[in-house]
């Protein structure tokens, strides 16, 4: 608390000596301390909420504790930006903010993030040690609760025996780093779940990949997600606010609830017989992704900023 109003004396100070034409903010703490001190100070405010505290499915206590400060802070707030259709409705309707705006998140390079060539899924693979005929599931994001990796872990406990050649490569650090390789000792799967930590270049992961695997409880807008669209790869994710602005049920791939191992078990099973029996449909949902990702490129996302900046 110290620490925050120190913060927001030296904001007001800057912005009556700068004189600044506005301010942008995007983290919660942030967005309190820009829009108190713009107000004090006449400073206009543009403010990008990347996925409010309260969501459907969300603790009550974030309903209580952060609902009612977005919504008077709102009226502080000459330009607010949501990044999901979720979070958008609800401001619109209920927050006091003088424009609301939504805009697809922060932009993908649609350069970086394109469908592999053979040669290139070989190499990669190659370069993992991971065998050409091997099914290769992939997750890319923290290593924490809220990213919920366990459950995949949890599920393929029981899918291994029946499909052992399948791997779940995991891209990321985080706290929950020593509970995971626990859970994957338990359970027997060490060679079948690979931690890889922190990939300078993640793009060449999803080359090595069959089907992209998002179990996350929270999102704003998922950037891990939308580079994987942009890959070409069929997908099964929580069915949360921000994914299901970018995968629709099956087309892109399968949501289903966070927590539910029998709906996740069923849906790597059909995905496993697609790739097998139906590979069409999943080079289908893959391009159908890779499409869709075009509406969340970095030039859509740069030219509605211009427009905001601009007004």
């Amino acid at each position: 608390m110290v620490q925050n109003l120190k913060a927001l004396k030296q904001v007001m100070q800057l912005m009556r000596t700068t004189h600044y034409t506005f301010c942008h903010c995007h983290s919660p703490i942030g967005g309190v301390v820009a829009r108190i001190a713009g107000h004090a100070t006449k400073t206009k405010i543009i403010y990008t909420a990347h996925g409010f505290h309260f969501f459907k499915g969300a603790p009550i206590k974030n309903w209580l504790i952060f609902y009612p400060i977005e919504k008077l802070l709102s009226w502080w707030t000459d330009v607010l930006i949501t990044i999901n259709q979720e979070d958008y409705q609800r401001a619109s309707k209920k927050f006091k903010a003088k424009q609301t705006y939504y805009v697809p998140g922060v932009g993908i390079d649609l350069e970086r993030f394109q469908i592999a060539a053979p040669e290139e899924k070989s190499k990669k693979r190659r370069e993992l040690g991971i065998s050409e005929d091997a099914i290769v599931l992939l997750s890319v994001g923290e290593l924490s609760k809220r990213k919920n990796h366990a459950v995949v872990i949890e599920t393929l406990k029981s899918l291994i025996p029946k499909y052992p050649n399948l791997k779940y490569l995991i891209c990321g650090q985080g706290d929950e780093q020593e509970n995971l390789e626990e859970q994957i000792r338990k359970n027997g799967l060490i060679g079948h779940v690979i931690l890889l930590g922190f990939q300078a270049n993640v793009g060449q992961l999803y080359h090595a990949a069959d089907i992209f695997v998002f179990p996350s409880k929270q999102e704003g807008l998922p950037v891990a997600l939308m580079e994987a669209m942009a890959s070409g790869l069929p997908v099964i994710c929580s069915r949360i606010r921000g994914n299901v602005d970018l995968i629709t049920d099956g087309e892109g791939g399968i949501l289903l609830e966070p927590g539910d191992m029998n709906a996740y078990q069923e849906a790597f099973a059909e995905m496993y017989q697609m790739k097998h029996q139906e590979p069409e449909t999943l080079l289908r949902m893959g391009k159908k992704n890779q499409e869709n990702a075009k509406n969340f490129g970095r030039d859509v996302v740069e030219a509605l900023m211009r427009k905001i900046y601009c007004q």
